[in-house]
């Protein structure tokens, strides 16, 4: 260890001996100064080096003593040592308040010297280590103030009995904490009642030593509660034992999770829905074709010896089972084509009442076989609306042939066609099918527009297979309109309704704000 000294002693041969004595340890006398002033006029040149290690007659000649000087130094972060030959108490006591490292009777002895130098740079380690250990905990402290004061977790800080020692900030802002008076005692009080049980046996497990996670309400006010994920750590708090209760919002978690699940379920029912599609699509077209089939094969091998009569049956029979099949065929093309945006729309603007009578003419014997009574209410007259006409005329007919399938006989259908607003020139209008039929069930209600999807009450033995209203809502989605159904007010049944748009430029702007996000 090579250190740099400066001597301030004012006896020459001490000063001399001493110096004699730093060489044969190895370190450099860099100056030496019989007075205080002298050594003060050195450390006023901004561009003198420094020393390791200063050696300070306590007693000097002139005004100012070795210890005066000393004050003046110490600023200069030098370590100090004093000499002195002098045993006086009230000194003694002067010097040791200027805080030296050290403090060697004259004459200075060798082993003495190098030991208290020894002494002194040690002690200057420490000290140097000391702050900056010092420093360190203080940004550690600020930061963890700052977290504390800064997190959205919510921190409670309590004994091991659960009585309340600290909390921060966002406690106070977000949740129900009231005044000293008023406010909860304990952590157990910041919950509602009947997470009490949970939290005292949580805190059992914190006490022993565990770390515990779990999932608990903490409160905003007398009527709401927000869903936190609490972990509970067992440490020390102003040198009592204590728990660390940091609690984190999981509404967002909760609500992603709730998702997961809903998209889990809609894919199971989804899976569903097209295991009962293929199923049903298997018995709808596997009847009419085996019956197609049979007459065709028995036809053809016994074309010579049938009469006419058996020849027409088969004919008969393979044109209605046809007839049973293109529908189904049907309803897969135009789906395909809707879904794929190829289906083109001649939107214009014409009266509703010529639609509804094509659809009705074209179901009339269907009707007239349950012997059902269609009632047709247009109020006023003469309504109009933008539409293509061929593919509003397929959607009231899919939503008759539903109420009349699914109606018992001698029942009434109404429909029913209204404005929506009082302008009548410029409102939207809505198209209501009401039957007395077996209804739809409430939580089906937004699933039974899904393809292949088929109600709970009309599963067996209905025949389709599912898409029927899938493609009713592709249609009216197309013309910027909306469906939906309801249960019957009046009676059982349902209501399927529907919104056709005043004009090209209303479908155009509901089309628009639907595709924005709107």
């Amino acid at each position: 260890m090579n250190l740099s000294v400066m001597i301030i002693e004012d006896d020459s041969i001490t000063a001399f001996t001493i110096a004699e004595q730093l060489k044969q340890m190895s370190h450099q006398v860099m100056a030496t100064f019989t007075s205080a002033e002298a050594a003060l006029e050195y450390f006023a040149q901004p561009d003198n080096e420094h020393p390791d290690i200063i050696l300070m007659d306590i007693q000097l000649d002139g005004p100012m003593s070795g210890i005066d000087a000393a004050k003046e130094i110490s600023r200069y972060d030098c370590i100090i040592i004093y000499l002195t030959n002098t045993t006086e108490p009230e000194l003694l006591e002067m010097a040791i308040a200027t805080k030296p490292y050290g403090y060697l009777v004259k004459p200075v002895d060798l082993i003495q010297l190098q030991v208290s130098i020894l002494i002194a740079v040690n002690q200057k380690s420490l000290e140097i280590s000391l702050y900056q250990r010092r420093k360190e905990l203080e940004i550690s402290r600020e930061n963890l103030q700052t977290l504390f004061d800064n997190t959205q977790d919510f921190i409670v800080i309590t004994r091991t009995d659960g009585q309340i020692l600290a909390v921060n900030p966002i406690v106070n802002k977000r949740l129900k904490m009231g005044n000293n008076e008023t406010g909860p005692k304990t952590f157990k009080d910041m919950a509602p009642h009947d997470m009490h049980e949970l939290i005292t046996a949580q805190h059992q497990k914190a006490i022993s030593g565990q770390n515990v996670t779990f999932r608990m309400a903490l409160q905003i006010s007398d009527n709401q509660n927000i869903p936190v994920e609490t972990k509970i750590t067992k440490g020390r708090w102003n040198g009592m034992s204590a728990l660390y209760h940091i609690s984190r919002d999981c509404t967002e978690s909760l609500n992603a999770e709730k998702a997961i699940m809903a998209a889990k379920e809609a894919a199971e029912s989804a899976s569903s829905a097209k295991s009962d599609f293929i199923a049903n699509m298997s018995h709808e077209f596997r009847t009419p074709m085996q019956l197609i089939l049979h007459c065709a094969k028995s036809g053809k091998k016994n074309i010579d010896s049938l009469p006419k009569e058996k020849i027409y049956d088969y004919f008969k029979n393979i044109h209605e089972a046809g007839n049973r099949l293109m529908p189904l065929l049907n309803e897969l093309l135009d789906l395909s084509r809707l879904e794929s945006g190829k289906q083109s729309y001649q939107f214009k603007t014409s009266a509703i009442e010529p639609v509804i009578d094509i659809a009705v003419s074209e179901l009339q014997q269907l009707i007239y076989n349950k012997n059902i009574q269609i009632v047709i209410d247009i109020n006023p007259p003469h309504i109009k609306a933008c539409f293509d006409q061929d593919k509003i005329v397929h959607v009231l007919q899919n939503l008759i042939s539903n109420a009349v399938r699914f109606s018992p006989s001698k029942s009434t259908i109404s429909i029913q066609v209204s404005h929506l607003e009082k302008d009548r020139e410029m409102s939207d209008i809505q198209i209501s099918v009401m039957d007395q039929g077996i209804g739809v069930p409430e939580n089906e209600h937004q699933m039974i527009f899904d393809k292949f999807f088929l109600s709970s009450r009309t599963r067996s033995g209905s025949g389709g297979i599912g898409l029927g209203l899938s493609i009713c809502k592709q249609i009216i989605d197309d013309h910027g309109g909306l469906i939906w159904v309801e249960s019957n007010p009046q009676q059982k049944g349902a209501v399927f309704k529907f919104i056709l748009r005043a004009s090209h430029e209303r479908i155009v702007h509901c089309l628009s704000t639907k595709n924005n996000g709107g």
